[in-house]
């Protein structure tokens, strides 16, 4: 890697709000991307509070499926038993003090109630546009920077998402980034019937400790596509995130970016171990990864 390259990544990743242990292994990582070329890259990348901020002018962000609960076209009912399951097994989500396993189990029976819920409300593909245009998703900034340079140089970007894939597909159709051939989205996929009424969810049910192999087992035309992309940019916020490569096979080389949104004292340590850059300000952008990108890509390209 040119000298000036190395030296502008190496300050990168030496700034606050950027965390990396070892700094030289990823750089070195980033010139053994860079020399295999464009065509050996993919990206990885959970959507919400990834891609999407965690708050935004001091407010909350809503997830994909938390678009639903603030829509107000669902019953009180309906929110009501979704806040409360959120309160009973989100702390469960973030305990780094439990076993994987524990958490598994949480997640999914936390994520099959809430889908049960949704298939009782008589929800339409019309509902679901009305609720993303009313709701406060906001992507980072330098997001539409980073897909275009990905689509451009003809990267796949594959958004493994414990969301709702119906939700997230429509947020990003309105954004400037819209259907590419290079973007796939992972999720979970809502079953409608004649009427376009929601009636149920796809199956495995993705949570956010199953991602990966259990999330692409039904993709196999996605797997296919990703078997000669052997190095991976992977981009997460949760402590189950960097285990969505855990589907593919053949990887070379893997850097693993993790916004900390939360509790920064207490699991700056533990997501120091998961991801190789950990970037604990919750208001950062996407600038980060886009300039690990532009670094492998630019000439490459």
């Amino acid at each position: 890697m040119a000298a000036a390259a190395f030296v502008a990544l190496k300050q990168l990743l030496e700034e606050p709000p950027v965390h990396c242990k070892d700094i030289e292994s990823v750089i070195d990582c980033i010139g053994r991307m860079r020399t295999a070329g464009r065509h050996k890259l993919q990206v990885l990348s959970d959507f919400d509070y990834t891609l999407t901020y965690p708050h935004f002018n001091g407010k909350p962000v809503t997830t994909s499926h938390g678009v639903m609960e603030s829509s107000g076209l669902l019953s009180k009912s309906f929110v009501e038993k979704a806040l409360n399951l959120k309160a009973k097994y989100l702390p469960i989500e973030h305990c780094h003090e439990r076993s994987l396993q524990e958490k598994t189990e949480a997640m999914e029976e936390w994520w099959r109630t809430v889908h049960h819920l949704i298939t009782q409300q008589s929800v339409t593909k019309n509902m679901l546009v009305e609720m993303v245009k009313a709701s406060d998703i906001f992507f980072r900034d330098h997001h539409d920077d980073m897909f275009r340079l990905l689509e451009v140089n003809d990267v796949p970007l594959t958004i493994c998402s414990a969301g709702l894939a119906d939700i997230i597909l429509i947020a990003l159709d309105a954004t400037s980034y819209k259907e590419h051939a290079n973007l796939s989205v992972v999720g979970n996929k809502m079953i409608y019937n004649e009427e376009s009424v929601v009636t149920a969810f796809t199956e495995p049910v993705i949570h956010s400790y199953n991602k990966g192999l259990t999330s692409l087992t039904r993709y196999p035309q996605l797997v296919k596509k990703l078997k000669d992309r052997s190095n991976v940019i992977v981009i997460g916020d949760s402590q189950g995130d960097p285990f969505m490569i855990n589907g593919l096979e053949n990887i070379d080389n893997v850097i693993k970016i993790g916004f900390l949104n939360q509790k920064k004292e207490a699991l700056l340590t533990v997501y120091e171990e998961l991801y190789d850059i950990v970037i604990t300000d919750p208001a950062s952008s996407l600038f980060v990864p886009l300039s690990i990108m532009k670094a492998i890509l630019t000439e490459n390209s």
